[in-house]
């Protein structure tokens, strides 16, 4: 685990999991904290005070999907989904697959979009040991998760918590 302050929100991020499974305290890096698909970052984005509202979200699976219809096509070249989960372990959230975005290696970012691909992350509001999962997709050039990253930003301004690296 990686304890560490993200962004100018200053509330601190810690990532999980993936493999040797040890944990360390660390000094808290500036910016967002970088993480493997697989691991777990869990952000304490509460305004005031701490632990008012923790939520871990993890990214995995990260993968070039085709189109899933004759009608629903890239328009920027190839669709890239991954399997995104939140758990929210303190107070309540609201989960959107619009809490990450993909980020380009030359820093062009891309929103998830609207597809029919089965399977995608619905919304909804979660409480204290609620979670929920589903896939995210991505309308993304074809290049574009070589050096990319999935990032999880602040909802109230925009900050990235940290990111999964491609």
């Amino acid at each position: 685990m990686l304890a560490c302050g993200a962004g100018s929100n200053e509330n601190p991020t810690t990532v999980s999991g993936g493999e040797g499974g040890s944990s360390a305290a660390v000094k808290a890096p500036a910016g967002p904290v970088p993480a493997a698909l697989g691991q777990t970052l869990t952000v304490d984005s509460t305004l005031f005070g701490k632990g008012e509202q923790v939520v871990a979200y993890t990214v995995a699976n990260g993968r070039g999907l085709k189109a899933p219809n004759s009608f629903d096509k890239p328009e920027n070249g190839t669709f890239y989904g991954v399997d995104l989960t939140v758990e929210v372990k303190t107070g309540m959230s609201f989960a959107c697959g619009q809490d990450i975005s993909f980020v380009a290696k030359d820093g062009t970012v891309y929103e998830p979009g609207f597809t029919t691909h089965k399977g995608t992350f619905d919304c909804a509001d979660l409480g204290k040991g609620q979670r929920k999962a589903g896939m995210v997709v991505f309308d993304v050039p074809k290049d574009a998760p070589t050096g990319g990253r999935i990032q999880v930003k602040s909802l109230w301004d925009d900050e990235p918590y940290g990111y999964w690296t491609l």
